[in-house]
């Protein structure tokens, strides 16, 4: 994989403008938190840019500000990366792939598929060495998801989740602007999340415990660990999302027997480790949204998940 510097000056982020310690608390997460009832006077506005934050998405991951193509889906324009970032001939590793979408009201989203940003961090997974080549394709799907296809070797994400994750984020009374901002973050996370899955299928690795919580914590630590300064609001904004699209069920029972864990539970783990990786950073977590009966256990959780990913992975990472 890249090194954590190389990553940092492909997106276009620096490890110079960290935001206070104990300062940062992102928007959606102060959304979801009022959500919660666990709201606190720290939190500030729901709406506009998150307290400390080093700007808007489009400028930390490489766009030019206004003109970025996330600068608000409605005025959105142009694209400052790539719709398909293909591996060198001969060579095996993760391929991602823009699709055109057929609807009218899913073309808005065509530009954060082709922000810099997540073909930045797909290819930034290829120091793996994977058997094969594993396209990761954004398209349109007839459904709200993104999936890991082993007997394929592919994986997908759709247009309709970010139509989903846009509208979500927007319920929160958000901007345009702030929630094309978290849509592009969650969709980052989640491509993440089914790389992770994909990483396990294609090298047969094993996992201990449920694999979907294993690969929320591959997503929540690789954008901790290698994207300077912002990658924990991404994985927050990812953590939002997920507790989002489990917020509309109401009174129905939840399905206990999914392989995905609860919308509240996974957006407080990745919360968890988002603390446990800098206490003193990130103490504006606790009490709200994250109790300290949780919070004194979260250090040591990043620590141990952090450390089995690269136990895992370090057998497998290409010889420089």
């Amino acid at each position: 994989m890249a090194s954590k510097d190389e990553l940092g000056e492909s997106l276009g982020v620096t490890r110079s403008a960290r935001p206070r310690a104990g300062a940062w608390r992102g928007a959606a997460v102060c959304a979801v938190a009022a959500l919660l009832g666990a709201a606190s006077t720290g939190c500030g506005k729901a709406k506009g840019t998150a307290e400390g934050s080093t700007g808007s998405a489009a400028t930390v991951a490489g766009g030019t500000g206004t003109d970025a193509p996330n600068a608000g889906l409605v005025n959105a324009s142009g694209a400052s990366g790539s719709p398909e970032v293909a591996t060198a001939p001969g060579k095996t590793g993760f391929r991602f792939v823009v699709q055109e979408p057929k609807k009218a009201e899913l073309k808005m989203y065509r530009p954060l598929f082709d922000h810099k940003r997540l073909a930045t961090v797909i290819a930034a997974l290829n120091g793996i060495q994977l058997p094969r080549d594993v396209p990761v394709v954004a398209g349109e799907c007839g459904q709200v998801n993104a999936m890991y296809m082993p007997k394929k070797h592919m994986v997908s994400v759709c247009y309709e989740l970010a139509d989903e994750f846009y509208k979500k984020f927007s319920s929160l009374g958000h901007d345009d602007q702030t929630a094309s901002d978290e849509t592009l973050n969650a969709l980052t996370f989640t491509v993440l999340h089914e790389i992770g899955h994909a990483i396990i299928g294609e090298l047969e690795l094993g996992v201990t415990g449920g694999e979907e919580d294993a690969v929320d914590d591959f997503a929540t630590a690789f954008l901790i660990d290698d994207v300077p300064n912002v990658g924990a609001e991404w994985a927050s904004d990812g953590a939002v999302a997920m507790y989002l699209l489990d917020s509309d069920k109401g009174s129905k029972k939840p399905a206990y027997f999914d392989e995905h864990s609860m919308g509240e539970q996974r957006f407080f783990n990745i919360l968890c480790m988002v603390l446990g990786s800098n206490v003193e950073k990130f103490k504006g977590l606790v009490p709200k949204p994250l109790p300290e009966r949780r919070a004194v256990r979260c250090e040591d959780e990043y620590k141990k998940k952090d450390k089995a990913w690269n136990v895992m992975l370090e057998p497998h990472k290409k010889k420089k």
